[in-house]
């Protein structure tokens, strides 16, 4: 609805009209919440239909919906297939949750707004199972310097109480003019933020891997071209301000970048198909190895103890 990357388990839609604000292209129409994505209804009534998708996947139903937004709203009804389903509504500072009486995997919400009303995010959660929650945030070009620019963005991240907040940023900073200086003190910033409001949490930082950059090579007259790749030098320099960053301030860091095969590892991820074609972004297949290899370091941290 808001223009982005959706994730593949869950869909959210609308009957309604809405404005939508994306972190990165600015003037925001809306109050942009710390999910870097935001929406405003155009008319007071408005509704909104979450399902979890079960593609080649086991059912994910859930009993409880919270809507994270800024200004007020008011819940004036809840469906499923059209039909009222009872559940018992909680407002919070920038919060509606909805406790449904029974499991579902969809559920229409209907909305009435007072002045303004800006959502940025939907949290689905079910109280009769057992495990961790996750939650993941993250916008096509941002850097530690945008998220910044969100005003309370550590107050918004505490809405989640998280025990546990993972950055991983600084790739997109490695294809701009480069400052470690600016960067480092873009980091204390954002990492200051989110310990002041979330003092039980713990705090992991990531190291971007090596990716490359490409140049376009034209022929003298500019008839024929050709794309270039080289590896981009600034990923190195940054990837060492984190490693320093964490080393000076006592936080752990998951150095992504030398488990990932250090200087060279762009080129044979390439080959593997493990990056994508732009030598950027992974591929599907790269990302699911990047998120088993670091679920793996957290899950070994908490059998052995370790302090992350």
């Amino acid at each position: 609805m808001a223009g982005t990357n959706e994730p593949r388990d869950y869909a959210i839609t609308s009957q309604s009209r809405w404005l939508s604000s994306k972190l990165l292209k600015k003037p925001w129409s809306s109050p942009m919440g710390f999910t870097g994505v935001s929406i405003t209804p155009k008319s007071k009534k408005c509704d909104l239909t979450i399902a979890t998708l079960t593609k080649n996947e086991p059912e994910k139903p859930f009993n409880n919906v919270k809507i994270l937004h800024s200004g007020k709203l008011e819940i004036s009804r809840a469906s499923v297939a059209g039909q009222p389903i009872e559940c018992d509504i909680e407002y919070g500072d920038g919060s509606a949750t909805i406790n449904i009486s029974r499991e579902v995997t969809e559920i229409t919400v209907e909305m009435t707004k007072e002045n303004y009303l800006s959502i940025f995010g939907i949290v689905l959660a079910n109280t009769k199972s057992e495990g961790v929650y996750y939650h993941t945030i993250g916008n096509n070009g941002a850097t530690y310097s945008t998220y910044n620019a969100v005003e309370g963005m550590g107050a918004d991240v505490a809405r989640l109480d998280p025990d546990l907040v993972i950055i991983s940023l600084g790739a997109n900073e490695a294809f701009g003019k480069l400052s470690i200086n600016n960067i480092t003190d873009n980091i204390d910033l954002l990492v200051n933020d989110i310990r002041l409001h979330n003092k039980d949490a713990t705090i992991l930082l990531v190291t971007p891997m090596e990716c490359q950059r490409s140049r376009i090579i034209r022929t003298k007259k500019g008839r024929r071209r050709s794309r270039n790749y080289s590896v981009n030098a600034n990923i190195l320099p940054i990837r060492n301000a984190i490693l320093e960053y964490g080393r000076k301030h006592n936080i752990s860091v998951y150095d992504w970048y030398d488990i990932a095969g250090g200087q060279g590892a762009s080129g044979k991820w390439v080959k593997d198909k493990l990056m994508g074609s732009d030598r950027i972004h992974n591929t599907r297949e790269g990302y699911r190895l990047q998120g088993q290899l670091l679920y793996e370091a957290i899950n070994d941290a908490i059998i052995n103890n370790a302090k992350l």
